[in-house]
């Protein structure tokens, strides 16, 4: 599992005293063909402190060459693939199953360094199954030492194919002290995580199609 952004993980300072110590600003995009959704696109945009030690710490403010942004992929999209993108889907609480990514790409955009694929499911979901159905997924590191999350102003809108009969919201967590607490503790008494502890810290997007 140490795998997952390997490059974030190897190059970020320890030095922070809590969890998280990476942030990722996501967007998604569902891929509808023929009735089915077949795919989500995902964008990561990492902050700035990352995405410069994700280049070895250079200045972000000069243009970093394409070559070696296309060098930071193979590790990136392994992990994608071993960890279905670091997210889980359901629908109606069945867990759905992804296939090997496609379409990476790496970009910089000001001082961010922005990570695009696409995820197929592995068998994609019928409009007729979503008829009164709830289809919900979230992206979560599970250690969170990284924290991916949606601005509201990048929540995801539906394709056309979709919207007129489905609604799409972003359910945010419920974060507590004691969550807060047991994050500042990995760090500053070398607790370990409990497994998916990053979970609790996700927001949710639940798209509900009407009958």
């Amino acid at each position: 599992m140490r795998r997952i952004l390997f490059l974030v993980l190897t190059f970020l300072s320890t030095t922070v005293w809590a969890h998280p110590h990476s942030w990722m600003f996501l967007t998604s995009q569902l891929q509808t063909q023929a009735q089915q959704i077949k795919a989500i696109t995902f964008t990561w945009a990492f902050d700035p402190m990352t995405s410069s030690q994700m280049v070895m710490g250079k200045n972000l403010v000069a243009q970093v060459p394409q070559t070696e942004l296309d060098a930071l992929l193979p590790d990136l999209m392994l992990s994608v693939a071993q960890n279905q993108g670091l997210s889980e889907f359901y629908l109606n609480g069945e867990r759905l199953q992804t296939e090997h990514p496609t379409d990476p790409s790496m970009t910089q955009e000001k001082s961010l360094l922005v990570f695009r694929f696409t995820l197929p499911f592995s068998t994609p979901v019928t409009f007729s199954e979503l008829a009164g159905s709830e289809l919900r997924w979230t992206t979560f590191e599970p250690t969170y030492y990284v924290s991916a999350f949606y601005k509201p102003e990048q929540y995801p809108t539906l394709p056309e194919a979709l919207a007129q009969s489905c609604t799409l919201t972003v359910i945010e967590p419920e974060i507590t002290d004691a969550m807060l607490e047991a994050a500042k503790a990995i760090d500053q008494e070398g607790n370990q995580p409990q497994e998916d502890f990053g979970k609790a810290f996700a927001q949710t997007l639940t798209l509900r199609c009407q009958p």
